[in-house]
This record gives C-alpha cells, sequence and structure tokens, in this order.
C-alpha cells in the first residue's frame, strides 16, 4: 500500500487479489518466537528458536461472559504479534517489489534482471526474541547496492531501521554481523574485508564496533610502493597479518598477527559461529499470502470485544464469503435492513455497473465505484445505526479515530488499516471543520 488514492485508483492489475480467500500463511524457513506484552503488562520472553513457528488456526465458536476468550490469552496475543510483524514486513516488501520504496523515502532503481535478484529474509537475527526482515537489494549498480536489516513491534506498531549497510551480511548466534566491504582492492587477497556490529538491546538498533583488513604475501609479496611483507609482525607464519580498529579507528594502522585477530573477533562473537541466513527471493508468490491469517485474527479478535458499533458495514464487506465484490454484501444490508435504494450506472451494451449509488429518504449517502479494488463509500449522514468499526457521517474525528483504534486498526499513512500488505483492509476518514464527512473502506491493493 503507498497511498490511499493511489490504492483505489488502480484496479485493472489485481487479478482476483482482493477477493481471494482466506490462505494459509506464509511460513519462513527459520524463525523464532517473539516477546509481547499483555494487557496486564505481563511480559512473556521465549528463548530465540530458529525452528519453523506455527500459527494456530483454531477459531472460536463460541463465548460466553463467563469465559476468557482466546484472543486475551498471553499466547494468542503472542501468535497474534508474530502475524502481524509478517504481514508489515509483506507491505515493505511489495513496496520495495513493485516500486523500489522503502520505508524512509529512498527510492531504489532495479534493473530487474534475473542474475541478482533482490532477496529477503524473515527471522530473528539480533536475538531479541523477535523476527527482523533483512533485505538483501543487489539488483543494481554496486554503489546503489544496499542492505537492510529491519524490526518491528508489533503492540505500538513501531518500525525500528537496525542496520542500513552494503548487503554482504554474515549474521553469528548472538546477534553479532559483520559486513563485507563493496569493494576488496586491498592486500588482504581472498580475506574479504568488513565491518562489525554488535547488537544494542537498549536501542534495539546495531552499534558499529570497527573493522578489519588484512595483507595476504601469498598474493601480495609486496605492498604499493614496494615495501616488503613485514614477516617479524608474523609470529605463526602464515603469511597473513590484519589491520583492525574500534569505532573510532584508533588501530588501524598497526600490524597484528593471527593470534591478536581471532582475540579481537572472539570478544565480540565469543563461542558463537554464524548462522545460515534463509534468503528467499522478493517475488509475490513468497510473500504474498501473510495477509490472509493477518485478516482472521483481527476479525477474531475484534468480535471477540463485543463493541456496541450498531450494523456494522465493516463486518459485511469483509466476511463476504465467496467470490465477487464484497461491496455487493454492504448494499444488501442496506437495502434489506434500511430500504436504501440502489442506482446501478453501467453500459447497456455490456450489462456491467461500474457504479452503484444509494439513496436513503432520497438523499444519496452510499456509493461504490466496480472499476477498482473493492470499496465503498457511505458519507454524508448517518442511515439509521449503520457505521464502519463503529464510525459514521456526522461523528465527530476525535471520536471516530478513537473508534477505530478501539477496534484493532492502526494508522498508516493516510488510513486506518489492519495491514499494509495486499488484501488487508483500509478505512480511509474525510473531515470538514472536525466533523467526519465521507468514509472509505477498502481492501488494499498493491497499485
Amino acid at each position: 500500500m503507498k497511498k490511499a488514492w493511489i490504492i483505489l485508483l488502480c484496479a485493472f492489475f489485481l487479478t482476483g487479489c482482493a477477493y481471494s480467500p482466506v490462505r494459509k500463511m506464509i511460513e519462513s524457513a527459520q524463525t523464532s518466537e517473539d516477546t509481547q506484552t499483555s494487557e496486564a503488562t505481563t511480559q512473556v520472553v521465549a528463548e530465540h528458536d530458529t525452528s519453523v513457528e506455527e500459527v494456530t488456526t483454531e477459531v472460536v465458536t463460541e463465548a460466553t461472559t463467563e469465559a476468557v476468550a482466546e484472543s486475551t490469552t498471553d499466547e494468542w496475543i503472542r501468535q497474534y504479534h508474530i502475524v502481524k510483524t509478517r504481514d508489515y514486513y509483506s507491505g515493505i516488501l511489495e513496496n520495495v517489489n513493485w516500486f523500489g520504496y522503502l520505508p524512509d523515502g529512498k527510492t531504489m532503481e532495479f534493473f530487474y534482471s534475473e542474475d541478482e535478484p533482490n532477496q529477503y529474509a524473515i527471522f530473528d537475527v539480533d536475538c531479541d526474541g523477535k523476527e527482523e526482515l533483512l533485505l538483501s537489494l543487489t539488483d543494481t549498480y554496486t554503489a546503489g547496492m544496499l542492505g537492510r536489516i529491519y524490526g518491528y513491534d508489533a503492540a505500538s506498531n513501531t518500525l525500528i531501521d537496525e542496520l542500513s549497510e552494503f548487503p554482504s551480511f554474515t549474521c553469528y548466534g548472538n546477534g553479532t554481523v559483520t559486513v563485507g566491504w563493496s569493494h576488496n582492492q586491498g592486500l588482504s587477497g581472498d580475506f574479504w574485508p568488513y565491518n562489525l556490529y554488535s547488537y544494542d538491546a537498549t536501542t534495539d538498533t546495531y552499534v558499529y564496533q570497527g573493522k578489519v583488513d588484512a595483507w595476504n604475501k601469498n598474493s601480495n609479496p609486496t605492498d604499493y610502493y614496494g615495501n616488503a611483507f613485514p614477516d617479524k609482525k608474523d609470529k605463526n607464519g602464515d603469511g597473513m597479518i590484519f589491520y583492525f580498529s574500534d569505532a573510532s579507528g584508533e588501530g588501524f594502522d598497526t600490524a597484528r598477527d593471527n593470534k591478536k585477530y581471532n582475540k579481537w573477533l572472539k570478544s565480540y562473537i565469543g563461542d558463537s559461529t554464524a548462522v545460515e541466513i534463509p534468503w528467499q527471493e522478493i517475488a509475490y508468490e513468497n510473500y504474498g499470502n501473510c495477509y490472509a491469517e493477518n485478516v482472521r485474527m483481527f476479525l477474531q479478535q475484534y468480535k471477540e470485544k463485543q463493541l456496541d458499533n450498531g450494523t456494522d458495514l465493516a463486518l459485511a464487506f469483509m466476511e463476504s464469503g465467496g467470490e465477487g465484490n464484497p461491496a455487493v454484501s454492504v448494499e444488501t444490508v442496506l437495502q434489506n435492513k434500511f430500504n436504501v435504494s440502489m442506482d446501478y450506472l453501467g453500459s447497456d451494451d455490456i450489462g456491467f455497473a461500474y457504479e452503484v449509488k444509494g439513496y436513503y429518504n432520497g438523499e444519496e449517502l452510499y456509493d461504490s465505484y466496480r472499476e477498482g479494488p473493492a470499496s465503498f463509500i457511505y458519507k454524508d449522514k448517518q442511515i439509521g445505526d449503520a457505521t464502519i468499526f463503529g464510525v459514521y457521517p456526522g461523528m465527530s474525528e476525535i471520536d471516530a479515530t478513537t473508534k477505530l483504534l478501539e477496534a484493532g486498526l492502526y494508522q498508516y499513512e493516510t488510513g486506518y488499516t489492519t495491514g499494509i500488505s495486499t488484501g488487508n483492509y483500509t478505512v480511509h476518514i474525510e473531515v470538514v471543520d472536525g466533523i467526519v464527512s465521507y468514509i472509505t473502506m477498502y481492501v488494499n491493493a498493491s497499485y
């Protein structure tokens, strides 16, 4: 999803994505357990786990006032946050894939070649108990290649830019990351120079700790000025000396042997070893089905809240079932319960309504365009007790935003959404003098 109106205007490119049935959620090759906070502020910290996270698909079909709803349990919330995180990452991948957009506003220029496809990985790289999103954007000129590590806090809906570097990550089991330089034009031969970062849990970001280069005698007996390899510095005689520094650059001019280099490296990585990064190509078939489980769990939690939202058109839209435009279900509710008359505007030649207008007591208060992502507009006045997540035309903006957040949606760019990836649902409100005039609800589209 980029901007709300861009999404609404781009219909022809979504062949069925907006109305797809619920599909099984994407499973990462490696994941970890998530750390989340319950409403009682009890924090549950799970051990780092690189196994595949299985998310329950059990549906609560019956609840009483005495029973504890499943969505209030710590475990359910933890799983929902995992799903919500993957959906958020899917939205980022979608913007990268289609437009080259990054969350900070940077736009990448890609070649769209098959030789160096852009890749991503979702796994707990920093060992904080939550999954991160790693990007390796190599489908461009070398100077423009980019690697990113993003973290996301589902409870506060906060994206953290943990690291921005060249896309040559080596990740260690204790959260340390080394990043190979973009070029190796020195004396190190097969040894590739790199920068080293350690994870700072207090800021949830990576901190630069220093850099490493080397001189390989076998590849380069002399330096660029004709100076011979310093054999006296090479205490173990393996033909390698190293130049490494701290974050300030101190020590980088000093040649040291393998033993001192390994001691320096061990001070950061300890006994941990490099872990395999589960890279996948940034392609819709890999990331595109995260939304389904996110929507299902959102609906479960929303209905269990049992909010007094009158006749909720949002539920009719989201639970339409079957194929076709879900706005038809909204129109059915308006016709049957409130006697709203519908005017179908279309071509007699093809018998297709490209727009549907709804009239209540002679006033046009409903509109739906068929040539685009599934959507409808509720405007000007309230129809009976009809709402969208408790919001109706004529409500104050403050009350409307309170209702949308209470429903479980979160603000993203110009709207309030169940999630940012294609297939989720977004509500956009137009306000005049602090009063809601138009409410648009639509299915997120990739264009």
